[in-house]
């Protein structure tokens, strides 16, 4: 099975998850959406699947967020 990718990212002026080409709702915050998108991919890992976050950050950078501590990405 291929490995699935959740990535935070900003479109239209908000936090949105994007996976398999699509944009999530929008979320009040990036914290909101990593949230969102850890939730999805421990879900999706619960499944036997092969899950990663991906934070895009505004300035270009990117970084990958660890599943079991989400909250340091900062």
């Amino acid at each position: 099975l291929p490995l699935l990718e959740y990535e935070v990212v900003r479109y239209r002026g908000h936090w949105r998850v994007l996976h398999i080409g699509k944009h999530s709702a929008p979320c009040d915050s990036q914290d909101a959406a990593i949230a969102a998108a850890v939730a999805q991919a421990k879900e999706s890992v619960g499944q036997g699947r092969l899950a990663l976050v991906r934070l895009k950050r505004t300035d270009g950078e990117e970084r990958l967020i660890d599943l079991d501590r989400p909250t340091e990405h900062k």
